[in-house]
């Protein structure tokens, strides 16, 4: 099968995505399966099913999409999958989920374990199920985050084995509960019976609630998936509007060690947004040290407002560092690629130091009373100078401060 003739994610994937329909699972040819895997009518919810037997997990599996094939590229936050256990026998439910440093993390939910670990790239998560219809809410970016700090991308591909029923699996931004599934994925209830009694709904890695605001946990995940690595759970708070303390390295004019000591800023963040930033156009120029190069002259850095963008112009492709509270008005990048500087314009203006590659924020520097003109590093990117006016009171701010930093020991 050739990777052209998997169907690409649909462009728009709200308010979700019907996995298995979506792909054509039940025609074979961008899913794989082996072993004992059929379909059949359910009698229970009266639908037509996947059923995968067999004793040997490895040997009776059903995979979407093939081994060789691109991935799924399914973006939504929340995976829900339809399944129903077999009593008293092991199943799994690989997830593999893509981060957007293309490493690939295989969550395995089974009842063949008891404690959650991670061996590698690999997740064992347990889920003990009841032998009746269940749907599993999958929070794709906390899994993600959790268990291997890293941002999410999508969702690559999934895989179902052995002694287990699946219906299907659907996609979403939206986090929804038993009662609120969309009308396709509800399951049938005669009138007078209890839905929690005849079928079960798990969520991993935590339970959300049924109370809680689907349009806010589909806000959340495109906040918390732009402010991966920016001061963790901090500058989440910050981003959400809520006051966080931030501890600033101490620069001093001689080569110095990076510490995390010193005196203490509190900033307040702008209310979350509802949307995920796919592209951005506008450039702020309020500094000639506001757009750079890249060593290898691959990509463009420059400001709009508080946001930096990275602009690759010959792939056409777009990257975000996230985390400034004022105008950015000077960058500077280390002869080898790995770090960025910037620094936001105001008084008392703070100068963030970026992983480039992962776009994690690896440091916060204060040391001027205002107007950080220009930043630079060493030849061997292990100092960093920047220069700029003097913290001494009104009547001394016109002198300019050179502050030298030792950043060699400043890694992702």
């Amino acid at each position: 099968m050739n990777k052209e003739e998997l169907p690409k994610a649909p462009a728009c994937q709200t308010p979700y995505v019907n996995v298995f329909k979506h792909f054509c699972v039940d025609e074979w040819k961008l899913a794989s399966r082996e072993g004992c895997v059929e379909p059949v009518m359910d009698k229970i919810i009266g639908k037509k099913v996947l059923r995968i037997m067999g004793n040997v997990l490895a040997a009776n599996y059903m995979r979407l999409p093939r081994k060789n094939a691109a991935s799924l590229g399914l973006t939504g936050r929340y995976l829900y999958t339809q399944v129903r256990t077999v009593p008293d026998k092991y199943y799994v439910l690989h997830l593999f989920l893509q981060a957007k440093d293309d490493t690939v993390l295989d969550v395995s939910i089974t009842n063949l374990f008891k404690d959650a670990r991670v061996i590698g790239n690999v997740l064992q998560y347990p889920c003990p199920l009841d032998p009746k219809w269940t749907c599993i809410c999958v929070d794709l970016v906390q899994v993600l985050n959790t268990y291997k700090g890293m941002p999410f991308k999508c969702l690559k591909g999934l895989q179902v084995c052995s002694n287990i029923f699946v219906r299907n699996a659907f996609c979403s931004d939206t986090l929804y509960s038993a009662a609120t599934v969309p009308k396709d994925f509800a399951f049938p209830l005669s009138q007078g019976r209890d839905l929690n009694t005849f079928y079960g709904w798990v969520s991993i890695p935590e339970d959300k609630g049924e109370n809680a605001d689907p349009q806010q946990s589909a806000g959340l995940s495109a906040i918390q998936r732009a402010s991966k690595g920016l001061e963790g759970e901090a500058v989440r708070k910050l981003l959400l509007g809520t006051k966080h303390a931030s501890h600033h390295a101490n620069p001093t004019a001689s080569s110095t060690s990076m510490g995390r000591g010193g005196d203490s800023m509190v900033e307040q963040g702008a209310p979350d947004a509802a949307l995920d930033l796919r592209w951005c156009i506008g450039h702020t120029g309020k500094s000639p040290h506001s757009m750079i190069w890249s060593a290898d002259s691959r990509w463009i850095l420059y400001p709009c407002s508080s946001l930096i963008v990275a602009m690759h112009p010959e792939m056409s492709q777009q990257r975000f560092f996230l985390g400034h509270t004022g105008d950015v008005t000077v960058m500077a990048m280390s002869p080898d690629d790995s770090l960025l500087a910037s620094c936001q314009e105001g008084k008392t203006p703070l100068i963030r130091l970026w992983d480039f590659s992962s776009g994690d924020c690896l440091a916060l520097l204060h040391a001027h009373g205002r107007d950080v003109t220009c930043m630079n590093f060493n030849r061997d990117g292990t100092r960093m100078v920047a220069v700029g006016k003097e913290d001494k009171g009104a009547g001394r701010n016109f002198l300019n401060c050179v502050v030298i930093w030792d950043v060699s020991r400043v890694s992702g």
